[in-house]
């Protein structure tokens, strides 16, 4: 078993133990988190507190720790906050306040703490390379079973968070991208829990449904640009711009389901000019943000239609519409759309996301009724 131990972190009593019995129980990758303060003045208190007879132990318990990063918590961890003004450039977890209790803290990305090289392999950033068996994998979730205050000066990594932004899905998004992993959607799954004393459940359980909101949002955000990246910018560029200004524009990110297999017939550039032209515009105006989460919606098939066997299909959209397929003289029609055969394959980042296609139109399918433009809500499926 491999350690990633920092040298500028206190650990709580118990902490080494803890993920020994983890180990010796038969897990093989492990992962905790820190939270920062500022070692100028937290280290001496820390010291003049918890500083055993010995001179070198620092005996501590978690909830006293958990004490110590409330008191001292360094400026970059406050950023992280959902709705901080300055969130840093380097979103690697959220952390949403839990009044006069604590904090929940969703993690985008996480290296291990400890792991098996023999079953675990790393990519370039450290993470795993593939996905993780559940039985063999732990995440230490709750403060109470082990916590550790990361050291940092109080001027590291200040140019994180000087310019003014807020959390933003797209720009998330796209440096989530940047550190990929088949590991990260079971990491950002999960709520970390770092608390002073007893918890209120329904305190917790309402900040976390808080919490999920976001991090849908974020997770199809990256899905989208992720199938983005993909498409080819030869013949599909126009389509990628009607998709960019939706993701900016509309809720679409957030109605995304990114882990099923998925087919999405996608207009030529010609044909996509001539919608345009023809009356497509309207939807790229204000106020037309859910008739063009609908519309996308409705070109995203679930699952794979095969087009190698010459029969009429019926398929759900992601927004639970029907399509039609239907041949004619040996052409594959969608709802009265020609299609083109050959699929293009939406998948250049990790062999772990399948089954991503997408099959060319002569043109943009008809809407669905009711009319995509004028429902009032995307609908969630």
């Amino acid at each position: 078993m491999i350690l990633f131990v920092p040298p500028d972190v206190t650990w709580s009593n118990g902490a080494f133990r803890h993920v020994a019995d983890l180990a010796t129980s038969g897990k093989k990758a492990i992962f905790i988190t820190y939270m920062r303060v500022v070692s100028e003045t937290c280290v001496p208190e820390v010291r003049e507190r918890y500083l055993a007879r010995d001179g070198v132990t620092i005996d501590v318990s978690s909830r006293q720790l958990v004490e110590m990063a409330f008191q001292y918590i360094h400026p970059l961890t406050l950023t992280y906050l959902r709705e901080s003004p300055n969130f840093p450039i380097h979103p690697e977890f959220i952390l949403w306040r839990v009044p006069g209790e604590g904090y929940v803290m969703r993690v985008l990305v996480r290296e291990m703490f400890a792991y098996d090289p023999r079953v675990v392999l790393l990519n370039e950033q450290a993470l795993p390379a593939h996905e993780l068996d559940p039985e063999l994998t732990h995440f230490i979730t709750d403060s109470d079973d082990l916590f550790a205050l990361s050291f940092a000066p109080l001027m590291k990594d200040v140019d994180w968070f000087t310019s003014p932004q807020k959390l933003d899905a797209v720009t998330i998004g796209s440096w989530w991208l940047r550190y990929d992993s088949p590991a990260n959607d079971t990491v950002s799954a999960l709520y970390y829990r770092i608390h002073l004393g007893e918890r209120t459940p329904e305190l917790w359980r309402r900040i976390e449904r808080q919490s999920d909101i976001v991090m849908s949002r974020l997770i199809g955000a990256r899905e989208i640009l992720r199938v983005m990246r993909a498409m080819p910018q030869d013949r599909m560029a126009m389509a990628r711009r009607v998709v960019a200004a939706a993701l900016v524009q509309t809720r679409v990110a957030q109605l995304v389901h990114y882990k099923d297999p998925v087919t999405i017939i996608v207009p030529s550039g010609a044909e996509m000019v001539r919608w345009l032209f023809d009356n497509g515009a309207r939807y790229l105006k204000s106020g037309a943000e859910n008739g063009l989460a609908n519309l996308l919606l409705d070109h995203v098939i679930v699952g794979t239609v095969d087009l190698t066997v010459q029969e009429d299909r019926t398929f759900t959209t992601m927004r639970g519409n029907s399509r039609q397929l239907s041949w004619q003289r040996g052409v594959p029609h969608i709802d009265g759309v020609p299609l083109q055969t050959r699929p293009v394959l939406l998948e250049q980042d990790w062999g772990y996301l399948v089954g991503r296609h997408a099959l060319m139109a002569e043109g943009v399918l008809p809407r669905v009724q009711p009319d995509a433009i004028d429902d009032p809500q995307p609908r969630l499926i």
